[in-house]
């Protein structure tokens, strides 16, 4: 599910993206296309006599573009966090 707005100027894209049946992500971006992406996903799923299956499925160029990104965004933000160590600069106090 989309939705597309104008913010003073600014495309804003709002998608649910439902990935598995028991998963769903919202996602809020100002860039990137709800369009359908060229590659695939495998999506792995159990049947009613507990066999594995799975299925290719599309997705949007938007959380094609999230899903194959955020590992590396998440290993940047966490090196670039020990580097700064802001947990010693700034100790917590009466928590």
């Amino acid at each position: 599910m989309t939705f597309h707005a104008n913010i003073s100027g600014a495309p804003l894209i709002e998608m649910a993206y439902a990935w598995s049946q028991r998963g769903i992500s919202y996602i809020l971006s100002t860039c990137e296309s709800t369009a359908t992406a060229e590659k695939t996903d495998m999506s792995y799923f159990e049947d009613d006599y507990s066999s594995v299956g799975s299925k290719e499925i599309s997705r949007p160029e938007l959380a094609h573009l999230l899903y194959d990104y955020l590992p590396l965004i998440y290993e940047h933000n966490k090196q670039r966090q020990k580097i700064l160590g802001l947990e010693g600069k700034w100790p917590t106090r009466n928590c």
